[in-house]
């Protein structure tokens, strides 16, 4: 939120035109780009913390969208954006009770730097009416409970529009990168506020329900009368070998995002 890295946004609108010059309105595709997820000062007490460089799944994801749709020249107006950062313990880094401001002014507490993967998606996901979309897809390895709800068979989406959710559905059915759509509903908006900020990053009171709790925080970034369509892929992203997948990094998500375009 500093002074030069708004001058520096501000000159990547410049060089892509201003938001009227699109027509027709683009599709705006985020990914979350953690290139290593340590938890920062909430230190994460994981054995296989080593998987963590596959953090960034999700803009991975989105890259190779863009990739495809360039090579295969597609003739739709997509606009990729992808926050990349690390996440690690230092004394620069981000302190639980932290209050910081998004990009669109809304203030944030840190309950958990560990959940630093929607603060990255928050900024972007706000910065992203400066393009006038019609619609913003996110990728990200966002919650660990993601995957867990079906057994690792699937992905968890979040949506504000039916049919973009019955389309993926059809689509991952089809690709065998299947979803399962959770609600938000006005309670879950309400067990993020803050007494001290607009909304906090986690909310610590509550027990398995982070999927929807950061699905919840996201929607407060959205643009407003934009149709989205969020895909939490984690544990998805990475599995042993089975008869659908190498071992190793799935990639999940490219087939049916690129699809859906």
């Amino acid at each position: 939120n500093s002074i030069k890295n708004r001058k520096t946004l501000k000159a990547s609108i410049k060089r892509h035109g201003s938001s009227k010059s699109f027509k027709p309105k683009p599709i705006v595709l985020v990914g979350k780009g953690v290139t290593f997820d340590a938890g920062g000062i909430n230190i994460k007490n994981d054995p296989d913390m080593y998987q963590m460089k596959t953090d960034m799944l999700g803009s991975a994801v989105v890259y190779g969208i863009i990739d495809a749709l360039a090579r295969l020249k597609v003739k739709k107006h997509v606009i990729a954006l992808l926050p990349l950062v690390e996440n690690m313990p230092g004394p620069k880094a981000v302190k639980p009770g932290d209050i910081i401001t998004a990009y669109n002014g809304k203030t944030i507490e840190v309950m958990d730097t560990d959940a630093e993967g929607r603060l990255i998606m928050a900024c972007t996901l706000a910065y992203s009416k400066n393009f006038n979309p019609s619609h913003v897809i996110d990728f990200a390895t966002l919650t660990g409970q993601a995957g867990s709800i079906t057994n690792d068979e699937a992905s968890m989406v979040m949506s504000n529009d039916d049919n973009l959710v019955k389309k993926i559905t059809d689509i991952g059915n089809n690709e065998y990168e299947r979803v399962l759509r959770l609600p938000i509903y006005k309670e879950h908006r309400s067990q993020i506020t803050s007494p001290i900020a607009d909304v906090k990053n986690v909310n610590n009171d509550i027990n398995g329900s982070d999927s929807i709790i950061a699905g919840a925080f996201l929607e407060e970034f959205v643009p407003k009368n934009v149709k989205w369509l969020h895909f939490d892929l984690c544990k998805n992203y990475i599995k042993d070998e089975d008869k659908y997948y190498p071992a190793g990094s799935t990639g999940i998500g490219f087939k049916s995002g690129l699809k859906l375009i």
